[in-house]
């Protein structure tokens, strides 16, 4: 159990170290919620937000993801605020022919940087 205690938070459903947890708003846009632990860095909460945007983006079938305003509403670019270890974001889900699309970030290519890392699929 020592050794737990000393870990980071890894990319996995949120349970007492820390974790994500999701809520679908519609079809095709999610609040991600992140969570870390004392030992967990606010850059790599981040990184568990990103690939947990991306898994979601790739089981739902769509090919890139752009974070929304704190609001739901905004189409923009929106940097992920994190605070005492925890950050909130809500993405939309985007098709590669989608206007947006060019705007977006690559649901895979956040995966192969950013996965391995957190502990994705591990």
């Amino acid at each position: 159990m020592a050794a737990v205690a000393g870990c980071s938070t890894t990319h996995n459903p949120e349970d007492i170290g820390g974790g994500y947890s999701d809520l679908p708003l519609a079809q095709d846009s999610y609040q991600v919620d992140v969570r870390g632990n004392g030992y967990t860095s606010a850059d790599t909460v981040r990184k568990i937000g990103l690939v947990r945007a991306a898994d979601i983006t790739i089981s739902r079938g769509y090919d890139k993801f752009i974070i929304l305003g704190a609001d739901g509403r905004t189409e923009q670019a929106t940097p992920i605020i994190i605070t005492n270890n925890q950050g909130r974001f809500v993405i939309k889900l985007i098709k590669d022919e989608d206007p947006l699309a060019s705007n977006a970030l690559d649901a895979r290519k956040v995966i192969a940087t950013y996965g391995p890392e957190v502990g994705y699929g591990q």
